[in-house]
């Protein structure tokens, strides 16, 4: 089983390709330009790069979000589109819990992916019997609540994301709290892929008609526009 997975939920456009149990490619870039700029041609740099077409894939997979608005459209939308086209399967996974998948250790797992504001999207995931186990719903949280949090817990984290770099000295002092390294902290699509392969064998498919990003919050532009009603 082949499965291509695209994530646009933070700056980095992440796409892989798994064939049963080994990632075939992988591309990511952070970089301005945006995912609409970038995501099909990487997209088809991956699969000339491996000598494939869109049709050899089985099943489609992205990244769900939380995370950006305009990046969790672009990718939405570019795989839901391809799937419908080739009438191929699609999964959605949660982009919290790609990063929690990637760090394998005893203590609980926090990713954190920056909402802007001194506001997170954050939970807290920890590893039970070989399962990702998820024991703090995902959220939008204030960073002086998740302060909060983790200093009232006789528990031990580690905090997994790019967001980690925006907290590190707010932390301070937290000795029951560690970081994971740069390498786990975007660069996801592999862990979609991953954890889509579970989920097809399962049979746990989406519906490309159904499927849409978990924004957690209003855009902004929704924001604004219920502001502005309320004003006149």
């Amino acid at each position: 089983m082949r499965i291509l997975a695209i994530d646009t939920s933070t700056m980095v456009s992440s796409i892989s390709v798994l064939e049963d149990t080994s990632i075939l490619g992988e591309y990511s870039l952070n970089q301005e330009k945006t995912h609409s700029e970038l995501l099909l041609p990487m997209t088809d740099a991956l699969l000339k790069g491996l000598g494939m077409q869109l049709k050899d894939i089985d099943v489609f997979a992205v990244g769900m979000g939380p995370g950006s608005f305009t990046g969790l459209r672009i990718g939405m939308s570019a795989v839901k589109t391809m799937a419908q086209v080739l009438d191929k399967k699609i999964v959605g996974v949660s982009t919290l819990e790609a990063l929690a998948y990637g760090v394998m250790t005893e203590k609980l797992i926090m990713p954190l992916i920056d909402a802007r504001g001194k506001r997170f999207f954050a939970a807290v995931y920890k590893w039970e019997d070989g399962k990702l186990v998820n024991i703090v719903e995902e959220g939008l949280y204030k960073l002086d609540k998740i302060k909060e949090f983790l200093g009232n817990s006789d528990q031990k984290y580690m905090l997994v994301g790019e967001a980690i770099n925006l907290v590190q000295d707010e932390f301070n002092g937290l000795d029951n709290i560690s970081y994971t390294h740069a390498s786990l902290n975007n660069c996801i699509a592999s862990n979609i892929a991953v954890i889509a392969t579970q989920r097809a064998k399962d049979e746990k498919f989406d519906s490309y008609f159904d499927l849409a990003p978990n924004y957690i919050r209003k855009p902004q532009a929704e924001i604004d526009f219920g502001k502005n009603n309320k004003k006149s």
